[in-house]
């Protein structure tokens, strides 16, 4: 005979434990002030539709690509992300990278990329290994004014 404290477990009643928040959201969302790593920010995304919203807006804020940190195959997809995805792409205000790929595939990218930035005010290139030369036709249909 099971016990009547095993129908409240926990591994018997997931759903019904994980539907109710322990915090209310207006707590939890003061979480996300003191959050700037950007793997914890996509985490809390990820994590509950209550960070979503949010999380996503301090994590597109402010794009900083460093090489040490991403691989030019993390910095494609973020930029074919941002080119797919036009709501986040309207997040982005601060865009700084380092050198990318001068190829016509990375080029096309970074410029459909930029086309879809339309509120980025910040942009810069950091030359971290080599000279830089960006096709400045890569900003012509761009709507985004840089402060």
């Amino acid at each position: 005979m099971q016990s009547t404290l095993s129908q409240f477990s926990p591994r018997r009643n997931k759903s019904h434990i994980l539907s109710q928040p322990i915090f209310p959201p207006e707590i939890l969302l003061q979480f996300l002030q003191f959050t700037t790593c950007p793997k914890t920010l996509y985490s809390l995304l990820q994590t509950s539709i209550i960070f979503r919203t949010d999380a996503e807006k301090k994590l597109y804020a402010g794009v900083f690509i460093n090489y040490d940190e991403w691989s030019k195959e993390n910095h494609r997809q973020f930029l074919s992300t941002i080119s797919s995805v036009p709501r986040l792409a309207a997040l982005v205000q601060v865009y700084s990278a380092g050198d990318f790929s001068k190829d016509a595939k990375s080029t096309h990218l970074l410029r459909t990329a930029f086309e879809a930035m339309s509120n980025l005010e910040e942009l810069t290139f950091r030359n971290i290994r080599r000279s830089i030369t960006t096709p400045i036709d890569i900003f012509d249909k761009c709507t985004f004014l840089l402060k």
